[in-house]
């Protein structure tokens, strides 16, 4: 399997990416060009659901 045919398998929109996240959890991001807008703002909408998750 081709590292993109890895990628595309892998991708999801950032609303189910963030069924991954858990209370308690760390969330390291990356700064600049690394940054991943959609997916923070994804984190943000549900930040109510969410207990005790830092972002850093």
């Amino acid at each position: 399997m081709s590292i993109q045919e890895l990628y595309k398998k892998k991708l999801v929109h950032p609303e189910e990416a963030i069924k991954a996240v858990r209370d308690g959890d760390m969330i390291i991001v990356p700064t600049g060009v690394g940054e991943p807008p959609t997916l923070l703002t994804a984190l943000s909408e549900q930040r109510r659901e969410f207990r005790n998750v830092k972002v850093a």
